[in-house]
């Protein structure tokens, strides 16, 4: 079983802050242990600005905590252009 979750706070249509977090349980009748489950949370930055014809979405953030009993820190990055 898996979770993901997210809260933003818009500033702007270019600027939005705000915390995401995911992970995963294992089969969602039978958890893995508390030691080898996944869990992740970190701060966002997320926001969409228009560029000649096209609008760039983008989103940056950062997780830490940990990935089947190891510490992991992330850094995730977005960028999509849509017409």
């Amino acid at each position: 079983m898996q979770y993901q979750w997210q809260a933003r706070y818009r500033f702007s249509q270019v600027a939005q802050f705000g915390l995401q977090g995911f992970g995963e349980f294992g089969k969602w009748n039978d958890w893995n242990p508390k030691r080898l489950q996944s869990h992740r949370i970190g701060p966002a930055f997320a926001g969409e600005a228009l560029v000649g014809k096209h609008a760039w979405k983008y989103e940056l953030s950062y997780f830490i905590g940990k990935v089947r009993a190891s510490p992991a820190k992330t850094v995730s990055v977005r960028i999509q252009a849509t017409s």
